[in-house]
């Protein structure tokens, strides 16, 4: 038997039905969706009636999951952001910038500034794919754990290559936040 495929299918309005197809009943659903109307799409789990006309996006899976909630799934290796820094650097691609959402910046809230410096500096340990990701991301969280100062007060000071990123990220400080552990 064919093996099935996470698929998302999204309506107006905003619902979302997930389930599992197999390719052969995958190709039907896009071939029937440029046609419109009713159809009875066949599922492991049973027959779904779908109106095609409300059909807004049809997300199929990849089959390997890259994001989500990191501390779900990770080894609790340290409070200390240093050593976590230190971690994703081991890391390569999308897992790079993954690893530093999970960060535990705010144990650096009541530290001297030159610690926070410090911590940013440490992007550069990073493979190029993953710096300019660190220094705005961490630009972002030392400026939210500041208050915004780290912006004024230590972006501008930061090495040449990480400082645009930086300041790039302070200013999103209050914008929503992908997350922060």
């Amino acid at each position: 038997m064919a093996e099935a495929q996470r698929v998302e299918i999204g309506f107006e309005g905003g619902q979302v039905i997930s389930t599992r197809l197999v390719q052969e009943d995958l190709e039907d659903l896009r071939a029937r969706l440029e046609q419109g109307g009713w159809h009875d799409l066949h599922t492991e789990d049973g027959t779904i009636a779908l109106y095609l006309g409300k059909v807004q996006f049809v997300r199929i899976d990849s089959g390997e999951q890259r994001v989500g909630c990191i501390a779900a799934a990770a080894l609790v290796t340290s409070p200390d952001p240093f050593t976590q820094l230190h971690i994703c650097a081991r890391l390569r691609g999308a897992d790079t910038v993954s690893c530093l959402y999970g960060l535990n910046v705010q144990n650096l809230a009541q530290t001297r500034g030159a610690m926070r410096v410090r911590l940013i500096e440490g992007c550069s340990e990073l493979t190029a794919k993953g710096r300019i990701p660190c220094y705005k991301w961490l630009g972002t969280a030392l400026a939210v754990v500041t208050n915004g100062r780290f912006a004024d007060r230590a972006c501008p000071f930061i090495s040449a290559a990480g400082r645009a990123p930086c300041l790039a990220g302070a200013r999103r400080m209050n914008d929503a936040l992908v997350s922060f552990s």
